[in-house]
């Protein structure tokens, strides 16, 4: 059986051209009068068959080159996509850590000033509670001592020592009593 010697495919030996590769088919004659009479036969040249198949091989590993290249820029495209993807995923895990961060020290920054607001409160509430006491302690003494014929600097100093003790007392309990109603 003949083959093409461009492609290496198998042909009919009546074929003038191939029809895979639409290329010219070599022909021989040979007349061999003396077994056969006048037989006229058709054989493709060997050698032209030989470079066929060697030209076939060719191109066939040049596709093959051609399309490892191409698999390998494919998976070089690929591997930068996915490198751009874990940059871009990087990025936005530090962006989130960071936006955690800076809403974690908000809230602690929004705790201390109300905690500090609670302070504030408590010491003005105790504050006016303190100044009142000793304006009652003072007319209280005033008027216990009203009928006295002491000296004013000596009602106030007395005021003040005796004012003092009950003060902080009263001020100790109304502190418990804020600390526990602030927190």
């Amino acid at each position: 059986m003949p083959f093409c010697r461009e492609c290496g495919k198998a042909v009919e030996e009546d074929w003038a051209t191939c029809p895979y590769c639409s290329s010219t088919l070599p022909r021989t004659s040979v007349n061999d009068s003396l077994v056969m009479g006048d037989v006229k036969t058709i054989i493709n040249d060997p050698r032209a068959i030989k470079e066929g198949f060697k030209q076939a091989l060719y191109e066939k590993e040049e596709e093959r080159k051609t399309e490892l290249k191409r698999i390998e820029e494919e998976r070089i495209t690929e591997l930068k996509r996915n490198e751009e993807e874990q940059k871009r995923i990087a990025d936005i895990e530090q962006r989130r850590r960071i936006d955690q961060k800076t809403r974690e020290d908000e809230r602690k920054s929004r705790e201390a000033a109300r905690v500090q607001d609670k302070e504030n409160r408590k010491f003005l509430i105790l504050g006016f509670i303190y100044g009142g006491l000793v304006i009652f302690w003072v007319i209280f003494s005033n008027f216990l001592l009203k009928d006295s014929n002491n000296d004013p600097d000596e009602i106030w100093t007395f005021s003040a020592l005796c004012c003092s003790p009950v003060c902080i007392v009263i001020i100790s309990m109304i502190w418990d009593f804020f600390d526990d109603w602030f927190n």
